[in-house]
């Protein structure tokens, strides 16, 4: 009998720590998630999409003959207007309606930009591009540079013909093209500037051959305050001297990005419900096979550690 009463007041003993270790589990499992790839695909593709225009929009100034676009002079503007059926060397870019590109010239080698597309264009899923806000551009013999960042993006819906700014303004424009290229993270972050180098082997007016590199950074903050439930997330990520070849489109050849994510959200009785909180270092290599490795991982993303994903750049 008391064997018995031993063994009935053990069963659910032992059913409650099975619970407990069940739930532990499941949290263990909900905290650690795979990394958030889709924001550096994303600075990829509109990094190369920037850097493809501009050089396409000096090329033009230049008086170089652009396939399948239609070239017009307005009002001291340079105005290209890159059709569907424009090859394009990023898969990506494709779009079916027209790229504009509207150039304002301020001499030879130097230039203040914007873009408009007729049709958005799917950079990852549930983000397209649009438009680009004003930036600048600037010819050297080896290479053509731009600079923007990402409050750069998708500013306007409203496609406007000329860009209309007072010599102040377009003093303030020229004047990002002197930011640094850095050297770590923390600089880049800090700088909040993106840095599109194409290097255009001499040949400006061939869109088809020129080399990339992305450099630069940005933070982005998020507050949201919903019915049952409100968040709050910062993202921090860095991009340096990250290589990407119109002879491999499916991932950079070299350089590195590091990003860091801080996510809170709390129900409405402000209990935690979901904690975010890690950072992620990816490397590009020479393969040709579309993916990018994590050597190293901290927090939720620390089980990430020595795989690889898929960039989906050519999506």
């Amino acid at each position: 009998m008391n064997r018995f009463k031993f063994i009935m007041i053990l069963i659910p003993i032992l059913i409650f720590s099975c619970d407990r270790m069940d739930r532990t589990a499941d949290e263990v499992t909900d905290f650690f998630r795979p990394p958030p790839v889709d924001p550096v695909t994303r600075i990829i593709k509109i990094s190369s999409t920037v850097g493809y225009c501009a050089v396409a929009g000096m090329a033009a100034s230049q008086g170089c003959t652009i396939p399948n676009a239609t070239i017009m002079e307005r009002n001291g503007h340079t105005l290209v207007y890159l059709h569907p059926d424009h090859e394009f060397p990023f898969p990506f870019i494709n779009s079916d309606g027209d790229i504009i590109i509207i150039n304002l010239k301020l001499d030879e080698d130097l230039a203040i930009m914007s873009l408009f597309f007729t049709e958005s264009i799917k950079m990852e899923e549930g983000f397209y591009l649009s438009s680009m806000e004003t930036f600048p551009v600037i010819y050297e013999e080896d290479r053509i540079t731009a600079v923007y960042a990402g409050n750069d993006v998708n500013v306007s819906n409203d496609v406007s013909l000329e860009i209309d700014m007072d010599p102040l303004w377009i003093d303030i424009e020229i004047g990002r093209l002197d930011v640094e290229r850095p050297q770590t993270e923390e600089v880049a972050i800090d700088q909040n500037a993106w840095i599109v180098d194409v290097y255009h082997k001499g040949t400006p007016w061939n869109l088809m051959d020129d080399n990339y590199i992305l450099t630069g950074g940005q933070q982005k903050v998020e507050v949201g305050n919903y019915t049952f439930h409100s968040s709050t997330s910062v993202m921090q990520m860095a991009m340096i001297e990250t290589i990407l070849t119109t002879a491999c489109l499916q991932n950079p050849s070299s350089g590195f990005a590091v990003l860091r994510e801080i996510e809170v959200n709390t129900s409405s009785d402000n209990h935690l419900k979901d904690l975010v909180l890690g950072t992620v270092f990816f490397t590009f290599h020479q393969e040709c096979d579309g993916l990018v490795k994590i050597p190293l991982a901290t927090g939720n993303f620390v089980t990430s550690i020595g795989k690889e994903y898929d960039l989906r750049l050519t999506e």
